[in-house]
């Protein structure tokens, strides 16, 4: 009975070993950029946030931002900052180890909240007013 024991030990040990440990890791990729304004001066402390989703980052000095361990597929991109327009890029494209990089430029809205869209597929941009209506295509 004990022979059978180690036998079997040995043969979960053997599967164990031998089945590869990559197989295991889930694939990811990873999104990054930069956020500037209009003028071209970069937006420390933007934030950057996968829309529906807590996974976000915040940007550095310099305005780069990275999201890491993003698993594939078709995300929205949502940057705000205070007192600029909230942009959100639709179609961010994340593949197995890949980097996607999105670079994006916030206008600065004082006194009127904007909210910006950018489709990737089809490159449109539309501009939204507070209330939702559209104010520039």
């Amino acid at each position: 009975m004990r022979y059978v024991s180690s036998f079997a030990r040995l043969v979960i040990l053997v599967a164990l070993v031998g089945f590869p440990l990559s197989a295991l890791a889930q694939s990811t990729g990873k999104i990054t950029g930069t956020v500037i304004d209009d003028t071209g001066a970069p937006l420390p402390g933007a934030q950057v946030v996968i829309d529906g989703t807590t996974t976000g980052t915040i940007t550095l000095a310099d305005g780069f931002y990275s999201i890491n361990n993003v698993r594939p597929g078709t995300y929205a991109l949502v940057f705000r900052f205070v007192g600029f327009a909230t942009v959100t890029v639709t179609d961010v494209q994340v593949i197995d180890d890949r980097t996607t990089e999105i670079d994006v430029t916030i206008v600065a809205s004082p006194g009127k909240p904007y909210e910006a869209k950018v489709n990737l597929a089809s490159r449109l941009l539309v501009l939204l007013g507070a209330e939702g209506r559209v104010v520039r295509a």
